[in-house]
């Protein structure tokens, strides 16, 4: 056997060992999950405080198994990427202008004002820091989710989301219209939601981690996550949800900001009717009692 044929056959080999260990994981992740939920919802109904703490145990145990899989996955999917090819930030910001200017004072005060003395000052609260339980939970939510090539949109100023720590970083993209605290290693656009820089079809996994309820045009950020995202691909969604709140129509919308940082809330009801237009809900996670309206979504991009 020559060496041209002992390294195709090696590389062979390897690529069907990574896919053998990431179904191992994932099928684990699927049978805890379906023995662990009964039992949070009987404890739910007794207890909200060990329903809760039992969730984020779930939730902790699919990460690390899911993430000792994650060195395995660099042999597949970095194919052929090219860097994105993107424009400054000054044009995607005198877009972002054009699209609601009713708007935008209002989004830009939140936004580059209020957000970002918020993430200076208390880092704590960043959504990709630790110290906060949603983001646990939020880290092992996405965890089996993660393959091939991911796409972080609102990856925030700091340099490494946490959900997004130990995944290979030449597999990552991100984009946040924030300017960044720190240098980001992976591949970073400063630009916005609604204007997404890369080629259709490009990620097997969209990430919008407390991201989309900042958007100004809602509809058109959707349809650039599934212009960009592989059929059959995921977006994986944390976000904050009321119990009655009117779907957000921007041009519809006053100016007025609904809390500090935000032009509208989802509540469960609309936010369904519209991502289920193009996704299926392949699973749903709800944090109970005080963060009850903290919910993640894993959505599947249906097949044309």
């Amino acid at each position: 056997m020559n060496e041209g044929t002992k390294t195709m056959t090696g590389n062979i080999a390897a690529r069907s060992l990574a896919l053998i260990r990431r179904l191992l994981y994932k099928s684990t992740a699927i049978i805890a999950k379906q023995n662990l939920r009964e039992l949070e919802n009987r404890l739910t109904e007794q207890n909200v405080e060990i329903g809760n703490r039992l969730l984020m145990l779930e939730m902790q145990s699919r990460m690390l198994l899911s993430r000792g899989s994650y060195n395995f996955d660099s042999a597949s999917p970095k194919i052929n990427h090219q860097p994105v090819k993107a424009e400054s930030f000054d044009l995607y910001l005198e877009k972002f202008k054009k699209l609601h200017p009713h708007l935008y004072d209002a989004w830009a005060n939140a936004n580059f004002g209020a957000n970002v003395e918020e993430y200076k000052n208390r880092p704590q609260f960043s959504c990709a820091n630790h110290s906060r339980p949603d983001a646990r939970t939020f880290s092992g939510f996405i965890a089996p989710y993660l393959s091939g090539r991911v796409l972080d949109v609102g990856c925030g100023p700091y340099a490494m989301p946490n959900y997004l720590e130990n995944y290979p970083v030449d597999l990552i993209s991100g984009l946040d219209p924030l300017e960044p605290f720190e240098a980001h290693p992976f591949e970073f656009v400063r630009g916005f939601a609604e204007f997404l820089p890369w080629e259709d079809n490009t990620f097997d996994v969209v990430i919008a981690a407390t991201s989309l309820d900042h958007t100004i045009d809602l509809k058109l950020a959707l349809s650039e996550i599934r212009r960009v995202l592989k059929p059959g691909g995921y977006l994986l969604v944390w976000d904050w949800f009321g119990e009655q709140t009117e779907p957000y129509d921007p041009e519809n919308k006053s100016p007025e900001l609904i809390d500090k940082y935000h032009l509208f809330n989802f509540s469960e009801a609309w936010f369904e009717d519209l991502v289920t237009q193009h996704f299926s809900i392949a699973e749903k996670f709800r944090l109970l009692g005080e963060i009850k309206y903290v919910i993640h979504y894993s959505l599947q991009l249906k097949r044309k």
